[in-house]
């Protein structure tokens, strides 16, 4: 009977899909990286693991990936060092879904969590690797499951699905 349990436990475990191309070039030696993006949350998470993970980060003014500061994150960037630019873009979009249990009627949201992480090499401007990570189905609390998603997003450490 415990196989039961076992099955029904992980059977409701959400896995976060990866793809892109990516990756190696942060699973190796230690680099110098300025993490930049939006929303400040998915930041501070990108900045976290990437500390844990071995690697140096510099102080970075608040920047917003849009065009003109990613030609300023490279001029920071370049200026400070570093190996990589790593520019982090997050969305939650909520699903919002309701049911009536004897005639009374309850609401849910639920939220769909996508990561676009992109690694840029400070010295020339080039893309070296792109990820989006996600998870197939909305999720209650995406503040709770920021983090797997992140370090999804960085380290590949899921399914992934190279392009």
């Amino acid at each position: 009977m415990w196989w039961l349990l076992l099955i029904v436990l992980t059977g409701c475990a959400q896995v976060p899909l990866v793809e892109g191309t990516h990756l190696t070039t942060l699973s190796s030696a230690p680099l110098t990286l300025m993490v930049v993006g939006d929303p400040p949350e998915a930041v501070h998470a990108a900045i976290t693991i990437l500390h844990r993970a071995g690697h140096r980060i510099v102080a970075r003014p608040q920047l917003q990936p849009t065009s003109a500061s990613e030609t300023d994150a490279l001029t920071l960037g370049q200026s400070l060092g570093v190996d990589q630019i790593i520019v982090i873009h997050a969305t939650v979009t909520p699903e919002v879904h309701g049911s009536s249990v004897n005639g009374i009627g309850f609401m849910a949201t639920n939220y769909h969590i996508t990561i676009i992480a992109n690694g840029i090499d400070a010295a020339h401007g080039d893309i070296l690797w792109s990820s989006r990570a996600q998870f197939p189905h909305a999720i209650a609390n995406p503040s709770k499951h920021l983090d797997a998603l992140m370090t999804t997003a960085l380290l590949g450490l899921s399914h992934r699905n190279n392009h």
